[in-house]
């Protein structure tokens, strides 16, 4: 049995070696192709319902804010909180040099009541996976990213882990005859 098991083990390792080489290079990649810190962003509120749902997971590009029109959606800092992230979409381009700009969010009435200007625009997002935020959005209080995208790596790797020690458990089957 010890065979078996040596090799679950071995199988193991192995797997969370290249889970952990493969998220980092995924992580260090897109922050890097993308041109942002975090490249993922989980949406909190329902002010862009319904475009964007609390929970969706949101993909964040790094922009020149010259280059930003009416209608992109962009995150950008808040004016009363720089650590508080907000996700609107442009309604308005006050001005180009240098860049202000007027957001609203697609639930709302009316525009937010600042302009926000080039230096607090942290990305445009380029995409939307909807409620895929919602795990992350759970291990917040615990953790933050990237840690919280690795602990989901390793509760999708013990799953792996626990079906290669119950396939090793097993006990050989021999045909006959």
């Amino acid at each position: 049995m010890a065979g078996p098991v040596r090799a679950a083990c071995e199988r193991v390792a192995l797997s969370a070696l290249v889970a952990f080489a493969i998220f980092a290079a995924l992580f260090c990649g897109l922050r890097a192709l993308l041109g942002v810190d975090q490249p993922f962003m989980v949406v909190v509120g329902n002010s862009m319902y319904p475009t964007l749902k609390d929970g969706d997971l949101i993909v964040v590009r790094g922009v020149d804010p010259s280059t930003l029109a009416v209608g992109d959606i962009v995150v950008y800092r808040s004016p009363n909180d720089p650590r508080t992230m907000i996700v609107h979409r442009i309604v308005e381009v006050v001005s180009r040099e240098p860049p202000a700009f007027r957001t609203k969010g697609d639930n709302r009435a009316k525009p937010d009541s600042w302009l926000v200007t080039g230096d607090m625009i942290v990305g445009q997002v380029v995409a939307v996976l909807p409620y895929l935020g919602i795990v992350p959005r759970i291990l917040q209080p615990i953790l933050r990213p990237p840690a919280n995208y690795l602990a989901i790596g390793l509760v999708i790797l013990a799953i792996l882990a626990w079906e290669v020690f119950r396939e090793a458990a097993q006990p050989e089957q021999v045909q006959t005859g």
